[in-house]
């Protein structure tokens, strides 16, 4: 799933899930990849995609 897709609500009780990366987080990368207006807090967002969960 996507990260602007929230799920949780619509998840029966008894499926657990781990956020492993924060949602906010995310979306702001996905946000400075399309619009690309702030380069350093671009590359601070892909540092923390792709640090180790």
């Amino acid at each position: 799933m996507g990260s602007y897709h929230n799920i949780f609500p619509y998840l029966f009780k008894d499926i657990i899930v781990k956020q492993v990366k924060e949602r906010e987080k995310i979306n702001a990368y996905f946000k400075e990849l399309v619009l690309g207006t702030d380069g350093k807090r671009f590359e601070q967002l892909t540092q923390y995609l792709t640090s180790p969960c």
